[in-house]
């Protein structure tokens, strides 16, 4: 059989279509190639206007467990919208690490500067596509901790375990940043115990106590 000859036109051709779905695919995939600073101006617009949907399609988790959904976003934006300030300071590390990218440091593998502790603009290298940017979120954890065996612990309403031991730990997460509402739960047969205790998830893990015999709830912050 004799060998099949490809003219050149053709390899031009053909390199020309791999690379269009090349691109085709990966917009699908990852969505359209946005530049560093029109991706941080996007999160800049969705925390102005409170747009929960379009900062959920934006962020990305560093942790692969955590599923970014409008629901889980909601309690950060909400906590954002009362602390102004920190709004402020994850807009200021943005674009720093924006200009980061615009000098010499990136190639040295100097450290980007980090407000906050948790949000980080990252770039995508590609050798086959331009490259692409995404803003990348640590997820936090929260541990409970009670004293009373059958006791339900819920957060934000929802039902997490029920304890059965004595002493009992659960550890919750990987969770967005913001304010939750843990709740604990425990029938007796004289009455009904029902303790509810807020707490801040920002820049760390956090463990409370949910003791439901003792007269105060404890919240310990680990450094």
């Amino acid at each position: 059989m004799a060998n099949l000859k490809i003219s050149p036109l053709l390899k031009i051709s053909l390199m020309i279509i791999l690379t269009v779905l090349l691109f085709v695919s990966f917009y699908f995939i990852k969505g359209p190639f946005l530049d560093k600073d029109t991706l941080v101006k996007k999160v800049e617009t969705a925390l102005a206007d409170q747009n929960v949907r379009q900062l959920s399609r934006i962020l990305t988790s560093s942790n692969e467990d955590l599923v970014i959904d409008e629901e889980n976003t909601k309690i950060l934006m909400d906590y954002l919208q009362k602390n102004p300030d920190y709004t402020q300071s994850l807009l200021t590390v943005l674009h720093e690490q924006s200009r980061y990218y615009d000098d010499d440091s990136s190639k040295t593998g100097k450290e980007q500067p980090r407000i906050e502790g948790f949000l980080t603009l990252k770039k995508n290298t590609n050798s086959w596509l331009p490259d692409n940017y995404s803003i990348e979120i640590d997820p936090v954890y929260l541990t409970i901790t009670t004293n009373s065996k059958h006791a339900t612990l819920m957060v934000n309403g929802e039902q997490v375990v029920k304890a059965n031991e004595v002493i009992y730990e659960k550890k919750v997460g990987p969770l967005l940043p913001g304010e939750y509402k843990v709740e604990a739960k425990l029938k007796t047969n004289d009455t009904d115990i029902n303790e509810k205790k807020q707490v801040v998830l920002w820049n760390s893990d956090e463990k409370i106590n949910m003791n439901l015999n003792d007269e105060e709830v404890g919240l310990d912050t680990n450094e």
